[in-house]
């Protein structure tokens, strides 16, 4: 067993079993004890979950696929629109559930599930206009389970490149203790996150705060 903190996170983040929530409590510890707080901000918001309007990393903004209820058949089949832009726009969702709840949902999807959730009444209803005399009855997007798996290794990476850039800087620290010349070299070791300002609709598994866009209401969710 590692007598460094910084070389148990490692261990830890290196360990393909191990779960990612797990880690990230891991990390939060190695941040606080630096004094991070741009890290430490990061971690929690993985652990607890990213607020409706606020600004997510990229890996957490994933591209579904437009589909539609078959208004005889009651069967699921892709949309095609005459304008792969518009198709883009609305087929993105936004993942802001905490990383167990992301957890919880790659593993009821299994490999190689997929999730639906309903596009809220507005879109809809434009979506619908480029659709013809025959439009579905609902409209939704579908993601794929290797899409969300996506974002635990993300995170995963993003804790194994801000541990071994600890080491890089001598930062390793003496049991779960760091030394004061330490905590001051980590404040220059904080750029692990890419964030990006992203609208759009979430995915979300039964969640009272899930949304859409910019006032939506709620959506439902059909399983895996």
């Amino acid at each position: 067993m590692p007598t460094s903190l910084v070389h148990t996170l490692q261990f830890a983040a290196l360990d393909p079993v191990r779960p990612v929530d797990d880690l990230l409590r891991l990390a939060l510890v190695v941040a606080r004890k630096l004094n991070v707080s741009e890290i430490e901000e990061w971690i929690s918001s993985e652990l607890n979950g990213y607020g409706s309007n606020t600004e997510l990393p990229s890996y957490r903004v994933v591209k579904g696929e437009l589909k539609g209820i078959d208004p005889d058949t009651g069967n699921l089949l892709p949309i095609v629109l005459r304008q792969p832009n518009i198709a883009a726009a609305y087929g993105k969702r936004r993942l802001t559930q905490s990383i167990s709840e992301i957890e919880h949902l790659v593993a009821a999807c299994g490999r190689d599930g997929e999730v639906y959730s309903r596009t809220h009444a507005e879109a809809e209803n434009l979506l619908r206009e480029h659709l013809g005399s025959r439009p579905p009855t609902q409209i939704g997007v579908v993601v794929y389970a290797p899409q969300i798996r996506t974002v635990l290794s993300m995170v995963r990476n993003r804790v194994i490149e801000w541990a071994t850039k600890l080491e890089q800087m001598g930062i390793l620290g003496d049991g779960i203790t760091f030394t004061q010349q330490e905590q001051e070299k980590a404040t220059h070791v904080t750029n692990i996150t890419i964030m990006g300002s992203v609208h759009g609709s979430q995915i979300q598994q039964n969640a009272a705060h899930a949304e859409q866009t910019t006032t939506p209401p709620a959506v439902d969710l059909a399983g895996c």
